[in-house]
């Protein structure tokens, strides 16, 4: 009898610590400041409502500044609950940026052109808290690389547009992710 109970005691405390350990790795990964991605943000509270000047294109690339900043906007809108305002005098805070350098460089070749290419994208980005004029955010070189196939037929510029869009979303949620959550 000594025998037999032995192991059942042992087997009530497996089970226990088996339906606490559960309970304490979530204790402590909450403390740890995990959240799901998206979900938080480290921008002031004050913060409701942001202006995004237009991002200065100082590249040869027609039309880069627009689409950046069309889909940074996007991506603010997708990912936060601040309020995008035309003015910025209706705005706690406002992101300014420049794209300062675009390259397309062929990576693989097919049927006498290149059929992949690797992008880069260079952004100076600042966020400025208007409210308390201080800076909450400044890379002058948050760079986007990505690698494109050329899939379509088409002449090359209009197939650089279409990857350039895709460029562009990728590139604007890269970086409002930092901004939002602080990397």
């Amino acid at each position: 009898m000594f025998y037999h109970s032995r192991p059942m005691n042992v087997q009530k405390r497996y089970r226990s610590f088996s339906l606490l350990l559960p309970l304490a790795l979530f204790l402590l990964s909450a403390g740890c400041g995990y959240s799901l991605r998206g979900t938080g943000s480290s921008l002031p509270s004050h913060i409701k409502k942001i202006y995004i000047s237009e991002f200065e294109n100082r590249t040869p690339r027609a039309e880069l500044g627009q689409i950046v900043t069309t889909e940074v906007m996007n991506s603010f809108i997708s990912r936060s609950n601040l309020a995008m305002v035309g003015s910025r005098d209706d705005a706690d805070g406002e992101l300014r940026g420049q794209v300062m350098n675009f390259s397309v460089v062929p990576m693989g070749v097919e049927n006498e052109g290149a059929s992949k290419y690797k992008v880069i994208v260079a952004v100076s980005a600042e966020l400025v808290d208007l409210r308390n004029g201080r800076l909450l955010y400044k890379n002058p070189q948050f760079l986007y690389e990505g690698e494109y196939e050329m899939k379509e037929e088409g002449d090359f510029l209009s197939l650089e547009l279409t990857s350039l869009k895709k460029i562009s979303q990728e590139l604007a949620t890269s970086l409002v992710t930092t901004l939002l959550e602080g990397f």
